[in-house]
């Protein structure tokens, strides 16, 4: 799964850069007073708020997790799945929303034993678990 953790952190990290452009553009319009719509003085203030959110939701958390990553060094979670765990974009284990592949997303009713990124919340390797039968 690290190829999807590379591929989204280049993704992020390219959307602030152009919502970085935007704004200086927009910034540069403004100054220029060539707005044709009086409501578009207010559009770098809305560019504004996404690039901080991008920032904040998006790039910052996988950027603290990169050491982590390159040091294969993960949060190590332990989990048996249900229905109600499985979410759209991962899994939810203990109110915590742990991001991962849908191809990969675990079947109800196995353990798992999850290697997590502990800020971004990815899920970097996935084990299940076998329970052993105790003979008699």
């Amino acid at each position: 799964m690290l190829p999807e953790f590379i591929a989204g952190t280049a993704i992020s990290i390219i959307l602030l850069v152009l919502l970085l452009w935007l704004l200086i553009k927009r910034l540069a319009v403004n100054r220029n007073k060539a707005n044709r719509v009086a409501a578009f003085y207010l559009l770098p203030v809305v560019i504004t708020l996404v690039l901080i959110g991008v920032f904040v939701f998006l790039v910052f958390p996988r950027v603290m997790d990169v050491p982590y990553v390159l040091a294969d060094n993960y949060e190590v979670i332990e989990a048996d799945i249900d229905e109600s765990m499985l979410v759209r974009t991962g899994l939810s284990v203990n109110g915590r929303h742990l991001f991962m592949p849908s191809r990969a997303l675990p079947k109800p009713g196995t353990s798992v034993r999850l290697f997590v990124t502990p800020h971004a919340g990815y899920v970097m390797r996935m084990d299940t678990l076998v329970n052993e039968a105790s003979d008699p």
